[in-house]
């Protein structure tokens, strides 16, 4: 378990997931080790299995409010918020006072979009609480949505660990980016160390679209380049570059992107449209 933890820490998740399974195997109910193995499963972009780690361990813990704030706020990372709400619920009847339903009953404002409700539970757990980075993650999340960017920033300001950490960092750096403030986003990206492909990956898509933002499409297109030297067979970022090609009149860098990306995507809507369209103009 201690070698996973530090895998983890260290980017290496496929260790760290090998790790944390060898533990369950000589401790099979150990509900901590149960939950880093969703948690992991669910940074390499793997959220359904995560899912149904979490269920299954509920099926057999079900007074576990640890697996079931896990699984409900992996439940809202899915989208899957009428299930996650039921969650909530159940956790709020175990323990309505302490401070993981706070939490709780602060996750469930921002559903309907109560942002005060929200705000006024996440306030109070901002701080020294054992939520208080989540709490300020939410906090920023709040004041985006209000169009208050230097509070927001603030509040992703304080997240300098676990993990909200990295979209903390990429969602300061958006709104730099926003407020015209190109090569300070970009020098927050470039710091950032990425713990696996999918966050690899969305580093190089966050800075595209920085680079895109100050219409500085060619140095996009040499990011992109870079990217798919190393991972080329991917399709988000193929997809990236045919659109950024468009932009430096390369046409057919773009349609052979998105016939990549249709070779195994077949269905793809946005690269059909993309690459008809393109065609037909």
């Amino acid at each position: 378990f201690s070698l996973s933890t530090l895998a983890e820490q260290s980017g290496k998740l496929k260790l760290a997931e090998s790790a944390v399974r060898m533990a369950l195997i000589l401790k099979p109910d150990w509900l901590e080790a149960k939950a880093k193995l969703a948690s992991l499963l669910h940074l390499q972009g793997e959220t359904a299995d995560a899912l149904e780690t979490l269920k299954k361990a509920l099926d057999t813990n079900s007074d576990s409010k640890v697996l079931r704030l896990s699984y409900a706020r992996l439940l809202v990372e899915a989208k899957k918020l009428d299930a996650a709400r039921v969650q909530f619920e159940l956790l709020a009847e175990q323990a309505p006072n302490n401070e993981d339903i706070l939490y709780a009953r602060g996750i469930l404002a921002l559903q309907p979009e109560d942002y005060d409700a929200a705000e006024h539970y996440m306030t109070q757990l901002a701080g020294k609480s054992k939520h208080g980075l989540e709490a300020a993650y939410y906090l920023g999340q709040i004041a985006e949505e209000r169009e208050q960017p230097l509070k927001a920033i603030r509040w992703y300001s304080e997240i300098r660990r676990g993990e909200y950490a990295f979209d903390a960092q990429i969602r300061m750096a958006s709104l730099q980016s926003k407020q015209g403030d190109t090569d300070g986003a970009l020098n927050r990206l470039q710091n950032i160390v990425p713990r696996g492909e999918a966050q690899q990956v969305r580093l190089y898509m966050v800075e595209g679209d920085v680079l895109r933002a100050a219409e500085r499409y060619e140095d996009a297109m040499a990011l992109y380049n870079r990217a798919l030297k190393k991972l080329p067979e991917n399709n988000d970022l193929l997809y990236a570059r045919a659109l950024m090609a468009e932009k430096v009149s390369r046409l057919d860098i773009l349609i052979a992107d998105l016939q990549m990306v249709l070779k195994t995507e077949p269905d793809n809507a946005h690269a059909l449209y993309a690459l008809g369209y393109t065609l037909a103009d």
